[in-house]
């Protein structure tokens, strides 16, 4: 979690939250997770967002895994009142190891649009995603980076794509300092709205 207050001419308030659980056996691993983030200035938001996600593996061998996972996404200031993905694909597990996690997934999902003032969508999308970590020093600094992106069926150029870019350090115990960046795409944004987001992150952290 990070909060950054700026106090001069103007007050900023930044605030962004995350989390994830990630439970598994030998067979099955269950993913629940979201995330939210705030701006505001002069106590006036100027841009919230806030997405929450889930996903189910079953694994059929020790690299290979079905999957399902839905998502709800909600974005104030793009318009969008709430996004919600339904999905199933597979996936291939490269690395597993406690310094290196490298996997691919592909799959189709089903994605409806509920606009604030644009008309409202629903389609079948071609889902991707691609998730790295990995400790560039054991127990001192790790890089990670996630990408998914979903593509219509029906309209090549209507895509979205979700991308998250950092590094974590270990501070003590179990608490670590995370410098991030976040950079979402949207080919076809609510009317008057930018098609790219960035989020410049620094936080603190636990795992468990």
């Amino acid at each position: 979690m990070g909060v950054n207050v700026a106090d001069g001419n103007s007050e900023t308030t930044n605030i962004y939250a995350d989390a994830e659980l990630v439970a598994q056996t030998e067979k099955n691993r269950f993913t629940m997770g979201g995330r939210h983030s705030q701006t505001k200035e002069d106590q006036s938001a100027t841009s919230e967002n806030t997405t929450v996600y889930g996903k189910y593996d079953y694994f059929l061998t020790e690299k290979w895994y079905m999957l399902a996972n839905p998502t709800g996404i909600k974005d104030r200031f793009k318009g969008l009142n709430l996004r919600t993905i339904a999905g199933l694909g597979v996936g291939y597990q490269f690395f597993d190891t406690k310094l290196t996690k490298l996997s691919v997934e592909a799959g189709l999902s089903y994605v409806n649009d509920d606009y604030k003032e644009t008309e409202d969508e629903n389609y079948a999308a071609g889902r991707w995603a691609v998730n790295f970590s990995h400790f560039l020093a054991e127990d001192r600094i790790q890089c990670f980076h996630s990408n998914e992106g979903f593509v219509s069926l029906e309209d090549s150029k209507d895509l979205f794509i979700r991308t998250q870019s950092g590094f974590r350090l270990p501070i003590f115990d179990r608490v670590n300092a995370n410098a991030q960046l976040n950079y979402d795409w949207d080919n076809y944004p609510s009317e008057g709205k930018n098609r790219a987001d960035t989020l410049y992150i620094f936080t603190l952290g636990y795992a468990w």
